[in-house]
């Protein structure tokens, strides 16, 4: 991997000039401002030189915990998400050391890989886990860290079709007036991708468009430019609008959406072969089939090659993607 060789360069350079090697926080921190840029690729380097030098350090696990969480964070935000996985169960093992099986860290860690594309099945021994957590921490624990958890169960409850409490739960968290911080705000945007997502199974595809237009808002206030965050729910957008019969405006946000994923994610990231996929099934409905055949094939190639890496036919990224056609 071409990046990784960069990387190896730049320390043997460094090492050869005689220039002190970075320390395992230095590379967590630079890890964790390529994260917040959305350069999700260079921020799964750094964050995997954090943890090679951590464990030569012998650090305490509190804070290997956070370096492996962060690590297969990116990992999952590029799409790989077995390395995903496996760095979450590491974790999960650190957490459960450390923390013990009811904190909220080891409910978070639970609850993000069974968001996994690879992980499939039933979730209730997770969505379990998750309100043992909130129940045991609901007095002592960090309110952003409740908020993202309560958020993590919704996800799980609108895939178990449980709709209505899932939506109490989003509405309920959306009540909350504390969104002004960038930091709460992005909470806010996954908080909305949900409610938007519940609108869309449950045939409110108006209702739909206009929640997904309030996140887009959220997000473009606080990120700068093009920025990978702003892939999902532009194509969620999409898919509500061609419900809604607004195929010229779905094929529009489509093409953005296509654009977005291949300059911040990469064109072989499985989330650009689905936003393919379903701009390719608008363009067959505008007439367009020409160009609708070069991209669903395009997307049949992305998403057999994602399967490959995945070991699994995976084809959309850790937040939900909204098929055209369903």
């Amino acid at each position: 991997m071409k990046l990784a060789l960069c990387f190896l360069a730049l320390c043997l350079r460094i090492l050869v000039a005689g220039e002190t090697p970075k320390t395992w926080s230095e590379w967590a921190s630079e890890g964790a401002g390529l994260l917040e840029d959305g350069n999700y690729q260079a921020a799964a380097q750094a964050f995997s030189q954090a943890l090679a030098v951590a464990k030569d350090s012998s650090i305490p696990d509190p804070q290997l915990l956070k370096i492996r969480n962060a690590l297969a964070s990116t990992y999952a935000y590029v799409g790989r998400y077995l390395e995903a996985e496996s760095e979450w169960r590491h974790a999960l093992v650190l957490a459960e050391k450390t923390e013990g099986r009811e904190s909220l860290d080891y409910a978070l860690i639970v609850a993000t890989i069974a968001g996994l594309p690879t992980e499939t099945g039933n979730h209730e021994e997770t969505i379990m886990v998750i309100r043992k957590a909130l129940e045991v921490n609901a007095q002592s624990g960090s309110q952003s860290e409740l908020a993202k958890l309560r958020v993590l169960l919704a996800q799980l409850l609108i895939e178990e079709k449980k709709y209505g409490e899932a939506e109490a739960l989003l509405l309920d968290l959306q009540a909350n007036p504390a969104h002004s911080k960038p930091s709460e705000r992005l909470q806010l945007s996954y908080l909305l991708d949900e409610l938007g997502g519940i609108r869309y199974e449950q045939g409110r595809f108006a209702e739909a468009v206009g929640v997904f237009r309030e996140e887009l808002g959220v997000l473009e206030s606080d990120l700068r430019g093009e920025h990978p965050l702003l892939v999902t729910p532009t194509n969620n957008l999409a898919t509500s609008l061609v419900k809604l019969g607004r195929l010229e405006e779905a094929s529009g946000a489509f093409e953005r959406a296509s654009g977005l994923c291949r300059k911040t994610l990469g064109s072989d990231h499985p989330a650009c072969g689905q936003i393919l996929a379903n701009y390719s099934s608008v363009l067959r409905k505008l007439g367009r089939k020409r160009e609708a055949k070069a991209l669903a094939e395009r997307a049949r190639q992305i998403q057999q090659d994602s399967g490959r890496r995945n070991g699994s036919s995976a084809v959309v990224s850790l937040e939900s993607l909204r098929p055209a056609d369903k």
